[in-house]
Formats: C-alpha cells, sequence, structure tokens
C-alpha cells in the first residue's frame, strides 16, 4: 500500500506540474527611442526589445504600430518583415517564443516638420493566445525645430516674416499719426483720408507677402544646391476648411526623401515651393505622388542654409495670379488716397 501511495503522489506532483507550467511572461519588454529631446523634422530611432521572462511559448505574435511620420526601415529581427503601408503596422514576429529568449527591432521614422508640440508614440503588441496579452509603448513630444533665419531681440526669437510684420505695423501706425496731424492742419476730411490709407497699407502688406515667395523662388535657382533623392515615403497632407468652408479641404502632396546635403546622408521631407497653390481636389496630389514613388530617384535641390529644405519641383507657382487683387487695391487707394489729401 505504501508503494501505491508513493506513486500516486509522485503522479500528482507530474500531473500537477503539467497542468501548472509557467507561463510566457513578457514584463520586461521595453521601447526606447533617441535623440532625447527629438526635434520634429528629425529621423526617430526607436528600439524595440521584447523578452519572454516566463515559460516557453507555442505561439506569440509581435505587431508595431507607427506613430505619424515617414518610415525609413528597419532592422534587428524585424529587418525583413514588409510594413503594411495601409495600416502603418509591422507584423515581425509569429509562432513560438522560447522562455528566456529576447527578440529587437529597431525602426527609424522621420517625423513631420509640421507635428512639434504633439506626441510620436510607437505602440508594439504581443499577444499569445487564448487570453495574455502585452503592450509596450514609448514616444517623445515633439519640439519646435529651430528658425535657421530668426532674428533674436533679447531673450526672444522672432522669425523674419514676424519681424517684417511688426516693422509693417509700425510704420502703419506712424504714417497714420502723421497723416491725421496733417490732415487736421490742412481741414482735410480725415475718414477718407484714413480710410484711403488703410487700403494701401493692406495691399501693401499683401505684395510683401508675394514679395517674399517669389525671393523663396529665386533662390531656389541661384542659391540651392542640386542633388540626387532617393523617395522612401509619401503622403498627402490635407487642410481642413474653416467656418461655412469647413467641409471644404484642400491638399498638397509631400515626399520624404534621402539625400548627401555637403557631404552628409539627411533625411527630409520635400514639400512643394512655396508659390504652389493647395488643390481642392486630391486627385492632383496623387497624381503627383504617382511620379514620386517609393524607390524612385529624381533630381532634387536643397537649401545650403537649412539642408533639410529641399525641393524636388520648383516655382514660379499659381499663388501669382493671386497678387493682381493687392495690386488693384493698392492703385485704387492710392489714388483715392491722393483726392482725399486735395480736398478741404
Amino acid at each position: 500500500m505504501k508503494h501505491k501511495s508513493a506513486a500516486a503522489l509522485a503522479l500528482t506532483i507530474v500531473m500537477a506540474g503539467t497542468v501548472h507550467a509557467a507561463e510566457p511572461d513578457f514584463s520586461t519588454s521595453k521601447t526606447e527611442y533617441e535623440p532625447a529631446p527629438a526635434i520634429a523634422g528629425d529621423v526617430i530611432q526607436y528600439t524595440v526589445t521584447i523578452s519572454n521572462g516566463g515559460g516557453d511559448s507555442t505561439y506569440s505574435r509581435v505587431v508595431t504600430s507607427l506613430p505619424r511620420g515617414y518610415f525609413i526601415g528597419t532592422s534587428g529581427d524585424c529587418a525583413k518583415s514588409p510594413l503594411d503601408w495601409e495600416e502603418r503596422r509591422l507584423v515581425w514576429h509569429e509562432g513560438a517564443f522560447a522562455a528566456g529568449s529576447t527578440k529587437r527591432c529597431r525602426i527609424d521614422l522621420l517625423s513631420r516638420r509640421e507635428s512639434a508640440g504633439t506626441m510620436a508614440p510607437l505602440l508594439t503588441e504581443i499577444t499569445t493566445p487564448p487570453a495574455s496579452y502585452f503592450r509596450s509603448e514609448a514616444g517623445p513630444e515633439l519640439a519646435t525645430p529651430a528658425d535657421p533665419a530668426a532674428v533674436r531681440i533679447g531673450g526672444v526669437s522672432i522669425s523674419q516674416a514676424g519681424l517684417v510684420s511688426i516693422t509693417v505695423l509700425l510704420a502703419a501706425v506712424l504714417s497714420a499719426v502723421v497723416l491725421t496731424r496733417w490732415a487736421k492742419r490742412r481741414n482735410a476730411r480725415l475718414r477718407p483720408v484714413l480710410g484711403a490709407w488703410f487700403m494701401v497699407v493692406v495691399a501693401l502688406g499683401f505684395l510683401l507677402f508675394f514679395l517674399d515667395l517669389a525671393r523663396d523662388d529665386i533662390r531656389s535657382y541661384r542659391v540651392y544646391r542640386e542633388t540626387t533623392c532617393l523617395v522612401f515615403d509619401s503622403a498627402i497632407r490635407a487642410f481642413p476648411g474653416t467656418g461655412k468652408s469647413s467641409n471644404a479641404s484642400t491638399y498638397e502632396p509631400v515626399v520624404a526623401v534621402r539625400y548627401e546635403a555637403s557631404g552628409v546622408e539627411t533625411y527630409a521631407a520635400a514639400y512643394p515651393p512655396s508659390s504652389a497653390v493647395s488643390r481642392g481636389r486630391v486627385g492632383p496630389s496623387q497624381r503627383t505622388l504617382e511620379r514620386f514613388a517609393v524607390g524612385s530617384v529624381h533630381p532634387c535641390w536643397y537649401d545650403p542654409d537649412d539642408v533639410r529644405t529641399v525641393l524636388v519641383e520648383r516655382g514660379p507657382g499659381a499663388a501669382y495670379f493671386f497678387a493682381l487683387l493687392p495690386l488693384m487695391a493698392l492703385a485704387y487707394g492710392a489714388q483715392a488716397l491722393l483726392t482725399a489729401m486735395r480736398r478741404p
């Protein structure tokens, strides 16, 4: 009887060990990124480390979802895994995951320059049926890129466009004061004088905007340096309408490219020229992206003062047609101002 009891006890222990085998444990997995802090428009390097600190897994599925940005490539254990471009996710492991084993995946992503102030989290999900689930997520808050053309006044940084706007505004206020005094001395009608002057100032402000566009286009031909760009990703950027036009969006194509700038391999997003006009239909943007397909090579031009500013197409664009409106307003306002100044 004692022999039978001992055998039954041993069998119970074996069965208990079989039934209560250690479950897979991925709680030590982690996601890291560099550089820190990350700047909007910079390349972010994510490293995902998946570690099984528990028992063997006969089947586990590892899926990584990418944040908004432009996909450059992968290395490590996910190097040969294709990206699902529609879902923007990477399935880089399916199958057994042995106890104590570790897998690493590095993903390089170019963040969007217009995404400053937002988060760029990379999410990895590990699923082990029937009930085991673990997620690892990490990502930086993207800082605003420095403006190479900004002017520092004390501790404040002001862009060139902002500085021009402030100068125009101050000039308009001072000239309005001078015109007011002049009108009082001449007994001229003050309201028509100031109204005509306001029209002239607004027209001049819009014309300065178009002159700045022209300066950018001229620099792209005279200052920018030519190189060769490899397209590695692309997107269509949407601008939602406002007010009564909230449902009328406009679109522009964006092409992410790799190129050599001043002897350094550079990654950047090539936007349309400043003078290009965003379209109210998505079709023209889609046709542009078809011409600049992923993997294709094209001539391109970069700004030597800011090598991450690159163009795959140069201006002039259709925006200059709209300069006719402030030109007509300027002519009409100048004529009205002269007339008001002559009348007592």
